[in-house]
């Protein structure tokens, strides 16, 4: 079987022979070639709210538009899901790859309609060219793969060609990712502690509890090195269960001082959307035994969009525990 049940496009195994061949045509001097990757911005979304059969409709009718807006000789895939891949052959060069890109993003100007409901739509594109870029099949796709992800990072709804800055860029987060790892092992992380002051009258009321990574050589890594990693790789649990341990023993301390402050502890995206939160909250209240009244978590607005029903179920959990 060639291509994709649903949409009628080509599926993955047809596409990776495809891929081969084109090359080995490169290879050889016919020409270069350029490989878009991409998928729908938000599609999830979509699926969750609207449910799995909207879900497809939507594929079904993406994939018409696209099939539209290529050469004969191009390739469109389905690789999976809302993924898709295009081989672009005879390209003469980038700027001729990014005028097709844009083209293709033509076709998600117009809303779907699905049911009663229309939905806008948008994708965002990773390019790479091959000889240029690499004439390996696993490399090529990574390189579109990483400038993919490039373009979600950009704001979506918009292209991006790979680059070795790209690629350099990975790879860091590759070795940082494996760095923290040793640091959750290790503890090698510290809070600072900034001072809230009520300027009416100067009073400390209160702190905000700030993570820094001390490596084990004394370098010290700002959160802006290290926290987007952790967020995507959902290290960034187990290092705020270990900031929200660590910010209450602080907070017992100073209460057994006399003191009655506060302590305020940022809530990351992944860490407000774990089911565990809660509980693992109640439980370091309770083997610290700190007063939740004085306890504050802080997220940001856009916390609360995509799945509403559920942060709100979240933030009503958090409520009954006594934080704010």
């Amino acid at each position: 079987a060639y291509y994709d049940a649903l949409t009628g496009l080509a599926n993955r195994s047809y596409f990776r022979d495809q891929l081969r061949k084109a090359i080995l045509m490169s290879q050889r001097g016919y020409f270069s070639f350029a490989l878009l990757y991409f998928d729908l911005d938000e599609f999830k979304l979509i699926n969750d709210t609207l449910g799995h059969d909207a879900g497809d409709e939507l594929l079904v009718e993406v994939a018409r538009r696209l099939k539209g807006r290529l050469r004969d000789d191009d390739l469109i895939a389905r690789l999976g899901g809302d993924e898709f891949a295009v081989i672009l052959s005879d390209i003469k060069d980038k700027v001729h790859a990014g005028t097709i890109a844009s083209e293709l993003q033509q076709a998600f100007l117009t809303p779907v309609k699905l049911g009663r409901q229309e939905v806008a739509i948008s994708a965002s594109i990773g390019i790479t060219v091959a000889p240029d870029d690499a004439v390996d099949e696993e490399l090529l796709l990574k390189h579109a793969d990483l400038a993919m992800y490039e373009a979600k990072a950009r704001g979506k709804n918009t292209y991006r060609f790979f680059s070795q800055d790209l690629n350099d860029a990975a790879n860091e987060r590759l070795l940082i990712e494996s760095q923290l790892r040793e640091a959750i092992r290790d503890q090698q992380f510290l809070l600072y502690y900034q001072p809230k002051i009520d300027l009416r009258d100067e009073t400390l009321i209160g702190y905000e509890a700030l993570i820094r990574w001390l490596r084990p050589d004394n370098t010290l890594v700002p959160p802006n090195r290290f926290i987007h990693v952790a967020e995507s790789t959902g290290l960034i649990v187990p290092i705020g269960e270990w900031i929200i341990l660590e910010a209450c023993r602080f907070l017992a301390r100073q209460h057994s001082r006399g003191y009655a402050v506060s302590v305020s502890i940022n809530l990351s995206v992944r860490q407000f959307n774990d089911e565990q939160l809660t509980a693992t909250i109640e439980r370091i209240i309770q083997r610290t035994g700190v007063d939740p009244a004085y306890l504050v978590f802080e997220i940001t607005e856009s916390m609360l969009m995509g799945d509403t029903d559920a942060a709100i179920k979240q933030l009503n959990q958090l409520k009954r525990l006594g934080v704010s």
